[in-house]
C-alpha cells in the first residue's frame, strides 16, 4: 500500500521536474529584482527672484532657488546671503536687506519711484548666477467717479425643514447695491486689475461682486460662476482685464454687490481698487491663474508661467494703485 503510494507520488511529482522549475522561477524573480545604474546631468538650481514694485511703499522680495525635477527630496530653500541692487532710471537707489525667510525690503525713501520710471535689479549669491530683470512704473490712472447708483431687490427661493420636519419652499428678496466706477483710459495697451473689500472697524474681507463688464468676461480664468437669469458673472478675488473694448475712451464698470447689514458695525464702507499694472505684471498674473485652473488635469493644455528673471525665474513687476471708498 505504502509502495504503491510511493510510486503515484513519485509519477505525479517528478524530482527533477520541481528542481528545474525552482531553478528556473529563481532566476526569473532574481531577474527582476537587477538594479541598473546611469547618470543623469541634473540643472543648476537658479536663483528664483519674485515681488512687485508700487510708488510710494517700501519694496519687498522674496528670494530663493529653484527646483531641479530630476532631484530627489529637494525643497523650497530660502536664500539668505543675496545681495540685491535696485536702480532707478540706471541710477543706484539702494541696496535691499535681508529681515529672514528669505525676504528682503528696501524702503520707499530709498526708491523714490515714480510713474514712468524703469526699475532694475540686479541679485547674485556665492556660487549661484546672478541674475537681473526690470520693468516699467505704470502711471497713474485716478478713478473720476465711484458710487451706489441703485439699490436692486434681486428674487431668492430656498427650501427649508419646519417644525414637522416638511420640506417647505421661501421666496425672498435679497437687496444688492449698484456700484458703478468710472475711470479714463490712456490711450494704448493697457492693463488693470479691479477689487471690491468690505471695511468696518473688525477688519477687511473681498467682497464677491457681479457683473456683466465685457472686458472681465474675456478672460476665461476670471469666471467662478454665472447668474444665468441676469446673464452676469460672479467674482470673488481681483480681476485682470484689458482696455482692448475701451482703449482711449472713458470707461465705467458696473457691479452688483451684496447690501451687507451694517446695524451692529461701526465705520462700514466698500473699498474699490482700481490697479493699473505692467505687461510683466499681466502677462505672470494670468499664466499662473491658467496654471492654477488647469491643476494635475493630465488632458489640459500645459502653462508656462512667466518669468522676466534672466538667468534665473521668478517675476518683478511694477503697478500703480487708486482706491474710492464708499461708506455705508
Amino acid at each position: 500500500m505504502n509502495s504503491n503510494s510511493d510510486m503515484q507520488l513519485r509519477k505525479k511529482y517528478n524530482p527533477i521536474l520541481i528542481a528545474g522549475l525552482l531553478f528556473a522561477s529563481g532566476w526569473v524573480f532574481t531577474g527582476c529584482q537587477q538594479t541598473v545604474y546611469f547618470d543623469i546631468d541634473t540643472q543648476e538650481n537658479r536663483l528664483v527672484v519674485n515681488g512687485f514694485i508700487q510708488p510710494g511703499t517700501d519694496a519687498d522680495l522674496r528670494v530663493t532657488l529653484s527646483q531641479d525635477p530630476l532631484a530627489i527630496g529637494f525643497e523650497d530653500v530660502v536664500v539668505e546671503d543675496a545681495i540685491i541692487t535696485l536702480y532707478r532710471n540706471n541710477d543706484i537707489a539702494g541696496t535691499f536687506e535681508h529681515t529672514g525667510s528669505g525676504v528682503y525690503i528696501l524702503d520707499a525713501a530709498s526708491i523714490l519711484a515714480a510713474p514712468g520710471d524703469v526699475i532694475s535689479l540686479t541679485a547674485e549669491a556665492e556660487g549661484r548666477t546672478t541674475v537681473t530683470t526690470s520693468t516699467v512704473i505704470p502711471t497713474e490712472v485716478p478713478i473720476t467717479a465711484c458710487y451706489i447708483s441703485d439699490t436692486i431687490l434681486e428674487p431668492l427661493s430656498y427650501s427649508a425643514y419646519d417644525s414637522l420636519g416638511n420640506v417647505i419652499i421661501i421666496d425672498t428678496v435679497v437687496p444688492y447695491y449698484e456700484i458703478k466706477v468710472s475711470f479714463e483710459d490712456p490711450a494704448g495697451k493697457d492693463r488693470y486689475m479691479f477689487n471690491v473689500q468690505y471695511d468696518d472697524v473688525f477688519g477687511s474681507t473681498s467682497a464677491c461682486f457681479s457683473s456683466d463688464e465685457p472686458s472681465f468676461a474675456l478672460e476665461d480664468y476670471n469666471v467662478i460662476g454665472t447668474d444665468e437669469s441676469a446673464e452676469r458673472i460672479t467674482y470673488c478675488y481681483e480681476v485682470i482685464f484689458s482696455d482692448i473694448t475701451f482703449d482711449g475712451e472713458l470707461h465705467t464698470i458696473t457691479v452688483l454687490v451684496y447690501a451687507i447689514d451694517t446695524t451692529f458695525t461701526t465705520d462700514p464702507k466698500y473699498l474699490i481698487s482700481l490697479k493699473h499694472v505692467s505687461e510683466e505684471y499681466y502677462q505672470y498674473y494670468t499664466t499662473s491663474r491658467a496654471q492654477d485652473v488647469n491643476g494635475d488635469n493630465p488632458f489640459s493644455t500645459p502653462v508656462v508661467v512667466f518669468s522676466n528673471i534672466e538667468n534665473g525665474f521668478g517675476i518683478f513687476a511694477g503697478f500703480t494703485e487708486k482706491i474710492s471708498t464708499i461708506l455705508l
